[in-house]
């Protein structure tokens, strides 16, 4: 709601500690950035194509240096860090966690 308040205010280059200062307050500080940086990178997927939306050849397996593997290794590793994410939260925040980020 800051951003919708204030739009004049904010900046692309305010996105991410924003994305941090959130994680911050739902997780911990100790896991904000790594959060913050899993959700940015997921965004940064979405906004070339929602997976939803992604059907058999949208991306090639030959041109452009095999892009629809290279989309799956980006997700892979979201979830490989969002994982390890995960095993460090406690018990109560696991919850919270999924829904909001896995």
């Amino acid at each position: 709601m800051a951003h919708a308040w204030d739009i004049d205010r904010w900046r692309a280059e305010d996105v991410q500690p924003r994305l941090a200062e959130w994680a911050g307050r739902q997780f911990g500080a100790a896991h904000a950035q790594e959060i913050a940086e899993i959700r940015q990178g997921y965004y940064e997927l979405a906004a070339a194509r929602r997976p939803e939306f992604i059907q058999s050849g949208v991306f090639s397996l030959v041109h452009h240096g095999d892009e629809a593997e290279r989309r799956m290794k980006a997700y892979r590793s979201l979830i490989s860090r969002t994982e390890a994410v995960a095993g460090q939260l406690p018990a109560d925040h696991q919850d919270a966690l999924f829904e909001l980020l896995q």
